[in-house]
């Protein structure tokens, strides 16, 4: 009914930002097989907009087009990995939470923006994002085996000072880059494999046969006063030990 009253539609930065994201669900709900080129086009002009609550809607908004209009799903996961060098950091991370939504649908062809993200735990402090991160690091683990025991060594270093949420996400992968990265978290002769082990935050005890997560898992239950962190790294411990 309101497909040829489209640009109609077309948010001005004069609008106040509850209307602007009343006009972006609307232009998000009339976007089609024909007029999607169009849509995503305002979009992208949207990004540039200083009303930050409003980037972050628009960055959503790509994201449900995406979901919904499979055609242009790598159209929009390549422009939201653009969005990943962008200065503002809430961008940053709204980015990151939409791209791993889009990830989860076609994660074995897309091996290189995982990776991308994952370099991105240096620079990245949003919480959600860095969760999302972890997550998609952990869920993917096969897709970057050289690198996500990186990830895991330089979160075991921050774990104290990281928010609760990354706090489960660097527990869960543990347990599934030990379950899943045997090569180099198993065997007397591993230590040279397990990257995770190396800097101030590996305990003494190294040098023993015991894998990263091994040793990691159990520790971390103590570096936190979070009851539901040290809940999950409790009931991880027992699997990575065998039982």
């Amino acid at each position: 009914m309101f497909e040829p009253y489209l640009k109609s539609f077309y948010i001005r930065s004069t609008d106040p930002t509850q209307i602007k994201i009343l006009k972006l669900e609307v232009l998000t709900n009339l976007a089609n097989e024909t007029n999607i080129p169009t849509v995503l086009r305002e979009f992208q002009t949207y990004i540039r907009s200083m009303d930050k609550d409003f980037v972050a809607a628009t960055i959503q908004a790509i994201g449900r087009c995406a979901t919904n209009i499979g055609r242009v799903r790598d159209t929009c996961l390549n422009g939201l990995v653009q969005l990943l060098s962008n200065r503002d950091e809430l961008v940053v991370a709204e980015s990151v939470v939409v791209i791993k939504k889009l990830l989860q649908m076609q994660p074995a062809q897309h091996g290189e923006i995982i990776k991308h993200l994952a370099k991105l735990t240096d620079n990245i402090q949003v919480p959600m994002a860095r969760a999302s991160i972890l997550w998609l690091i952990g869920e993917y683990c096969e897709h970057v085996p050289r690198i996500a025991p990186d990830v895991l060594r330089k979160m075991a270093k921050s774990f104290t000072a990281e928010e609760d949420i990354v706090k489960l996400q660097v527990i869960n992968l543990a347990a599934k880059l030990y379950l899943t990265n045997s090569k180099q978290s198993t065997g007397s002769d591993a230590q040279p494999q397990r990257p995770w082990l190396m800097g101030p935050a590996a305990p003494r005890h190294v040098g023993s046969s015991r894998t990263g997560a091994q040793t990691h898992v159990p520790c971390i239950s103590r570096w936190t006063l979070n009851h539901c962190a040290t809940r999950e790294a409790h009931s991880v411990a027992p699997l990575i030990h065998g039982g």
